[in-house]
C-alpha cells in the first residue's frame, strides 16, 4: 500500500513512497576530482515531488554534509538524478540562516534546468558564497525531490523564490536526504570564479574567465628619420602586438607579460618623404602609432604613442 508524506505544505511539494518496496541508497556522483563535494544523488528512483514542487533544503543531516563549509568560494556545478518517467526541471538553491531553525535567506540560485530522466544530470554554474549556506533545491513539474537517509528536509515554500528573500520553514520530513548534489571550489582571489576550473588566472582576480583587463603601455624617445621607427610596448599578459598608423605598414610581435618590448615599424615611402618635408621646414615632425594587444583567451587591451621625429 502506498503512503505519501508532506515535505512542504504551503509550496505542496509531495513525496510518494511505496512503503513495502521503496528503499533508497545514496551515492556521490562521480567528478574529476576538482573542488569539494557537498550533498548526494539518490541511485535509485527518488521521490517525487508532485506537479506543483517547492523550494526545499537539508535542514539537518548525519554524515553527508550539505552546508558550506568556511571560508566558502564558488559552486562550479551541481547534480540531480532525474526521474522515471516524467523528470520535471528545478534549480540548485543555497538557503542562509537568518533565525536558527526559522527563518533562511536565498543567498544564491543556479539557472532553471530541465532534467532527463533516469540519469544524473550535471549542470555547469557560477555562485559565490561565503561559508554557512545550506544546499536547497527547487523543482517544479514532478522532479524527484529526495531519497532516505539520515536527514531533515525543510520545506521553504514555492519553487521560485528572488534572490535575498527570506522564507520561513513550514513542514519538515525526516530520514530523507535531498536529492542534490554541488562541487565547492576555492576562491582565493576572491573574484567569483573557482579556481580549480573557471579561474584562468587564478591569484590575479578578474571579470573575464577571471582574469584582470590586458593592460598595454606603449612608449617613444625622439628619433631621427629614418626608414623604421622604434618604440617600446610593455603589457600585462602574454599577448601578440598588432601595429597601425597613417604613417606605418602594420606589423606584429610578441609580448612578453611584464618585459618591456623594443618594436621597428616601417615608414611608408610616401609617408617617410611627408615627414622629411616638415622636418625640412619646421625642424620636426611627428606621427602616431596604435597598438593592440590581444591574449589567447580574446583579451584586449590598447594604447597610442606619438612619435617625435627631428634631423
Amino acid at each position: 500500500m502506498a503512503t505519501k508524506r508532506t515535505i512542504s505544505r504551503r509550496g505542496r511539494c509531495v513525496a510518494g513512497l511505496a512503503a513495502a518496496a521503496l528503499v533508497l541508497a545514496l551515492t556521490v556522483p562521480g567528478n574529476a576530482g576538482a573542488g569539494v563535494q557537498l550533498g548526494q544523488v539518490t541511485t535509485g528512483d527518488p521521490l517525487d515531488c508532485g506537479s506543483e514542487g517547492g523550494s526545499l533544503f537539508q535542514f539537518d543531516t548525519t554524515g553527508v554534509s550539505y552546508q558550506v563549509p568556511f571560508p566558502g568560494g564558488v559552486i562550479t556545478s551541481w547534480s540531480h538524478r532525474g526521474k522515471s518517467g516524467t523528470a520535471g526541471s528545478g534549480r540548485l538553491q543555497l538557503w542562509g540562516e537568518v533565525v536558527a531553525g526559522e527563518q533562511y535567506i536565498l543567498a544564491g540560485r543556479s539557472a532553471l534546468a530541465s532534467f532527463s530522466p533516469g540519469v544524473v544530470n550535471s549542470f555547469p554554474t557560477r555562485i559565490r558564497v561565503n561559508g554557512g549556506e545550506r544546499l536547497g533545491l527547487g523543482v517544479i513539474g514532478g522532479a524527484g525531490c529526495a531519497g532516505s537517509g539520515t536527514g531533515i528536509i525543510g520545506g521553504l515554500g514555492d519553487a521560485n523564490p528572488a534572490v535575498g528573500e527570506t522564507r520561513s520553514v513550514d513542514a519538515g520530513l525526516p530520514n530523507l536526504l535531498i536529492n542534490v548534489a554541488a562541487i565547492l571550489e576555492p576562491d582565493a582571489d576572491d573574484d567569483g570564479f573557482g579556481d580549480e576550473t573557471q579561474d584562468q588566472c587564478p591569484g590575479d582576480a578578474g571579470q573575464r574567465n577571471g582574469c584582470p583587463p590586458l593592460r598595454l603601455k606603449l612608449s617613444a624617445k625622439a628619433q631621427k628619420l629614418g626608414k623604421r621607427l622604434t618604440f617600446l610596448a610593455t603589457a600585462s599578459a602574454r599577448s601578440s602586438l598588432a601595429t597601425t598608423g597613417k604613417s606605418i605598414k602594420g606589423g606584429r610581435k610578441q609580448l612578453v607579460a611584464g618585459q618591456r618590448a623594443k618594436v621597428t615599424a616601417k615608414l611608408k615611402r610616401a609617408a617617410r618623404k611627408r615627414l622629411a618635408r616638415q622636418i625640412r621646414r619646421r625642424g620636426k615632425a611627428r606621427t602616431r602609432i596604435r597598438g593592440v594587444a590581444t591574449h589567447a583567451d580574446g583579451r584586449t587591451g590598447s594604447d597610442r604613442v606619438v612619435v617625435r621625429l627631428r634631423r
